[in-house]
């Protein structure tokens, strides 16, 4: 597997994992809008990514419309965010939380810990849809 490879199956075990949670996937973002707040989940490579290593983390962002508009601020709305964590920051880490994938093994363990970090500690902060979608996605 390339670098190309190892980002794609990434996203889609991200994308399997969130759907059912009602996020939607547009390239590296998965985004979720419950009433005033849009919850962003994006997944970032590194410049030190090489053709046959990825080498990523996950950021995880929210928005207030209602913010964006009291703080009259220059740039566009969908480029607004009102908070930015790296995932590490979620588990106390100081410093970003870095995946490096070059193999099969460490891809399936970069999935099994995206996903359980942001099972345990992202998605019980944010408002789901809950239900047999949230029951489905703990499958990922």
């Amino acid at each position: 597997m390339n670098l190309t490879s190892y980002k794609k199956a990434l996203l889609e075990g991200l994308h399997e994992f969130l759907r059912p949670q009602g996020f939607r996937r547009k390239q590296n973002i998965f985004t979720l809008s419950r009433g005033d707040m849009t919850y962003y989940i994006c997944l970032q490579s590194s410049i030190h990514s090489t053709d046959d290593t990825l080498i990523a983390t996950v950021n995880i962002e929210t928005a207030s419309a209602s913010q964006y508009r009291q703080e009259e601020l220059s740039i566009p709305e969908p480029l607004y965010r009102s908070s930015v964590k790296n995932i590490g920051e979620y588990e106390g880490q100081a410093k970003p939380h870095w995946w490096t994938i070059r193999d099969e093994s460490s891809l399936q363990a970069a999935r099994q810990m995206i996903t359980e970090m942001l099972r345990r500690h992202v998605l019980n902060g944010f408002t789901l849809s809950g239900g047999q979608g949230a029951q489905r996605a703990m499958a990922w």
